[in-house]
């Protein structure tokens, strides 16, 4: 949770991402199912407490909209920048 520094991002159109992040995303889902648990909500992005730009007033949080950047590293697929809409 973001209490400990990391959290989940759903994107508002998962079909606009890019391939390689769309296939990090289902490979990431389809190793927790294989491991035997359920995947509550799919199509999520991780993201860090650094990935977020914390400015004045910005206070994130659940249904919080927010514009990022995606990114795809060894681990999956994640959300960098996270910043409020303007």
């Amino acid at each position: 949770s973001f209490q400990r520094g990391w959290g989940f991002i759903k994107a508002d159109n998962f079909a606009g991402l890019p391939a390689q992040a769309k296939k990090k995303i289902a490979e990431s889902e389809a190793a927790v199912e294989a491991a035997g648990k359920d995947v509550k909500e799919k199509g999520l992005l991780y993201f860090r407490k650094p990935d977020v730009n914390h400015v004045e007033g910005f206070k994130l949080g659940r249904d919080c909209p927010v514009t990022f950047t995606v990114y795809v590293d060894d681990k999956g697929a994640g959300a960098c920048n996270v910043s409020m809409v303007q």
